[in-house]
């Protein structure tokens, strides 16, 4: 149907998570962090991968450990898929 039509179309323009990820980087770390943990895990690490390092860093220094390291195991993985993809 229309929507699966929809769906399956590749997106024109920006990245749907840009939006996102330039409010996350907007916030101060410690509120960027505490919203990041009350996250799906997926969504935070995909957020977190598209800011910038250093920006990345200030909100995971402020995470628990545990949430830190899964999530950053999470953004390793998603490093390694996107690796394994053929360029277009």
């Amino acid at each position: 149907g229309l929507m699966g039509a929809v769906h399956n179309a590749e997106p024109a323009g920006p990245h749907p998570l840009d939006s996102l990820t330039k409010t996350v980087k907007a916030m101060k770390p410690d509120q960027a962090a505490s919203m990041v943990a009350r996250l799906d895990r997926d969504l935070g690490a995909a957020l977190l991968s598209r800011m910038k390092p250093k920006d990345a860093s200030a909100v995971i220094d402020r995470l628990k450990p545990e949430l830190a390291a899964e999530l950053f195991g999470l953004m390793a993985a998603n490093v390694r898929a996107d690796a394994k993809e053929p360029r277009k």
